[in-house]
């Protein structure tokens, strides 16, 4: 399949249709987003994400853990890196997540 062309209509409701059967042929119950993905990214998305990441599983965070995880990366950076803030002017509740991405961050420089 040319993942470089736009599918016809026809094509795209066929393309959908064999999304919504993978579940039951390959007895796999984490197929059942792949039509949802699909109508978010499109075929050619999809098809690049197969390429990539197929027979891989993977989560995808809440819109809230991903909002909470850009905060805390915004805070660990202003106090580790630019240095413009201290740790005791960080949020409470996302202290703890500041810490975990200085661990990491400061595990990977040795």
């Amino acid at each position: 399949m040319n993942s470089d062309c736009p599918l016809t209509l026809t094509e795209e409701i066929d393309f959908a249709y064999l999304l919504n059967l993978m579940p039951p042929l390959h007895d796999e119950e984490e197929f059942n987003w792949l039509p949802e993905l699909f109508s978010i990214i499109g075929h050619e998305k999809l098809i690049l994400l197969c390429k990539y990441a197929g027979g891989e599983t993977i989560k995808i965070p809440t819109l809230s853990e991903l909002s909470y995880s850009i905060q805390a990366l915004q805070e660990f950076y202003n106090i580790h890196i630019k240095k413009c803030k201290k740790i005791s002017e960080c949020p409470a509740d996302i202290r703890e997540l500041v810490q975990r991405i200085y661990d990491v961050y400061t595990a990977r420089e040795y």
